[in-house]
């Protein structure tokens, strides 16, 4: 049994965030995680077998890329510290006006693009969003289809990724002034689907849950919140199997 201050399940994009800022402010935090920690031979299996990269555990696959169909979408997700940052192509794309004057916003701002602005660029300094110097035989088909359709000015050459583009080989903390970890360089091998195993990309474990670790939170790994049951006082009672203990579910109580 164990009681801390906030409790974020998940350590993908919003539970890596919250659980940064909740411990820049001083309260206990511990982040459960149902995919392990990623370590490179983790990576270099999931490189060559589909079997190692694919989660689906009915099926007895416990890697850490999970996908899910629909008729009109195609979902993305990461079992992994980091979440789906593990396994996404660092594209980051701020949405255009077009999507803020979209009547779905809630009326409580005027200005929705204003308001989100200075939060996108707090997130892309975090990210390291940087625009990809590469330019290959992908890049100019698909500027070629554009033009073909009529459609060329809607052609970006250089997409913004959340990747270290510098110096490749062991080197310095690129993006928090020595406090992050030390990066290296992207290759341009074009792997980050299947997670990178050099170093590169900027996924949430080498920033906002790095950072969180730090400053005291715990991420807890291989951990499957199983029930949670609120209690009269307005804390809540979470339930969570530990995979690779193997024991039974055991009780958590954060305070708030």
């Amino acid at each position: 049994m164990q009681e801390v201050d906030c409790l974020v399940i998940g350590s993908g994009f919003g539970g890596a965030v919250s659980a940064l800022r909740m411990a820049e402010k001083g309260h206990s935090v511990v982040v459960l995680e149902q995919g392990r920690r990623l370590q490179r031979a983790d990576i270099e299996a999931g490189g060559r077998s589909v079997r190692r990269l694919i989660w689906e555990p009915a099926l007895g696959l416990r890697g850490y890329f999970r996908q899910w169909i629909f008729p009109d979408v195609a979902v993305v997700g990461g079992v992994a510290v980091g979440g789906g940052s593990q396994v996404f192509a660092g594209v980051l794309l701020r949405p255009g006006a077009a999507t803020f004057a979209s009547a779905d916003w809630p009326r409580v701002e005027a200005n929705w693009e204003a308001a989100l602005a200075p939060h996108y660029a707090r997130a892309e300094r975090m990210l390291g969003a940087a625009a990809n110097p590469a330019r290959g035989r992908q890049d100019r088909w698909l500027q070629d289809t554009a033009q073909a359709m009529g459609a060329g000015d809607s052609f970006d050459s250089i997409a913004s990724q959340a990747i270290y583009f510098g110096q490749q080989g062991e080197g310095v903390d690129p993006f928090f002034g020595g406090d992050g970890p030390a990066r290296s360089g992207c290759r341009q091998c074009g792997e980050c689907l299947s997670a990178c195993q050099h170093g590169s990309k900027n996924s949430l474990d080498l920033n906002y849950l790095y950072l969180a670790e730090k400053k005291g939170a715990r991420v807890v790994p291989e951990s499957t919140v199983t029930d949670i049951v609120p209690l009269a006082d307005g804390r809540y009672r979470v339930l969570v199997r530990v995979e690779r203990e193997r024991c039974p579910s055991q009780p958590m109580w954060p305070a708030r």
